[in-house]
């Protein structure tokens, strides 16, 4: 699956999981011989990874993101909040088409519908990644200008990503419904996709644009922490409490940014390679892997972490160290 969707696929729910492995062990052992596709074994199982690794990403994101909403211990900002849940919709997009990736093709209306989210799905988590990488921008360099973010700038963050997702669903359902024959599974089996040029190269834009952004705004945050280090030491901490302020969040977002980038040059390549192939599958599963990169990015902060260890008492946070010699390692 490229992260601008020239691709998706689709994952079980956990109900469903072994009896659709069963229809498809079924399947591949009374059409081998018919279809005389000797590898066909190999797909179910590229499948199966690919599922396995949707699944696993969404109850992780949907931890994390109970976990931060119930606990009183763990503070986080609406764009966090927002980018979790983007990530959640993106995995979600992957289970429409459950049970029907090998044998007879889906119904359209539900093929359209996948191939629809598919493609919004990357432009919602890379603006939602913009939106929440623009408020840390915001906070940097508020904090050294004892000013507050707006509150009608949040709720633009919070408002421009779902209207790009819902532009680009409606782009892809419109082309659908123009030509229902671009409509269709993709070879790997693996999701329902449009054969026309135009639903790509529109989303792989608008990703690359937020990918851009996103760089743009880590540059410029690393020139005002390395500018300001000593005030921002001293009382970056102290002063914001809500999860966004910290080293450790800093450093998180600029990790999330650079494999963003990895996998939109994934996705680059992946626009040569001959759909169906093996090397092709093995594309699309990297691609798939980045929910659970970005899970494990935000998912193992200590405040969340430690609510998690519920064995053990919680533990006073101790106090923050002001002086200046204090490393950027203290706080990773």
């Amino acid at each position: 699956m490229s992260f601008f969707p020239t691709t998706n696929t689709l994952s079980p729910m956990a109900g469903h999981f072994h009896h659709h492995l069963s229809f498809v062990n079924v399947f591949v052992r009374e059409n081998s011989s018919e279809t005389g596709a000797p590898n066909a074994s190999r797909t179910v199982q590229e499948i199966e990874v690919f599922n396995v690794l949707q699944i696993v990403a969404f109850l992780l994101h949907g931890a994390i993101l109970f976990t931060a909403l119930l606990s009183s211990n763990v503070r986080r900002t609406p764009t966090w909040f927002g980018l979790i849940a983007s990530w959640m919709v993106f995995t979600l997009s992957n289970f429409l088409i459950v049970g029907q990736q090998i044998g007879p093709d889906p119904g359209f209306w539900i093929c359209l519908t996948q191939a629809g989210l598919i493609y919004a799905a990357p432009v919602l988590c890379g603006f939602c990644g913009v939106a929440f990488i623009l408020q840390l921008y915001f906070t940097v360099s508020n904090i050294f200008k004892a000013a507050q973010i707006c509150t009608k700038r949040v709720c633009f963050l919070l408002l421009a990503p779902p209207i790009l997702y819902a532009l680009i669903f409606a782009e892809v359902l419109v082309q659908g419904l123009l030509n229902p024959k671009l409509v269709q599974r993709d070879e790997t089996g693996m999701y329902c996709h449009l054969t026309s040029k135009m639903a790509p190269i529109i989303t792989g834009f608008t990703v690359s644009c937020s990918m851009a952004i996103m760089l743009t705004l880590e540059v410029l945050i690393a020139i005002i922490l390395y500018r300001n280090w000593t005030a921002f030491r001293r009382q970056s901490q102290p002063i914001h409490s809500n999860g966004m302020m910290s080293l450790t969040m800093v450093i998180r977002s600029a990790i999330f940014s650079l494999i963003s980038l990895l996998i939109i040059a994934i996705s680059g390549t992946s626009l040569s390679v001959a759909s169906g192939t093996r090397a092709s599958a093995i594309l699309h599963i990297l691609v798939g892997s980045l929910p659970m990169a970005v899970a494990l990015i935000f998912g193992t902060q200590t405040d969340i972490v430690r609510v998690w260890m519920f064995w053990k008492k919680d533990v006073p946070p101790s106090p923050v160290p002001t002086k200046d010699s204090k490393t950027w390692a203290d706080d990773v």
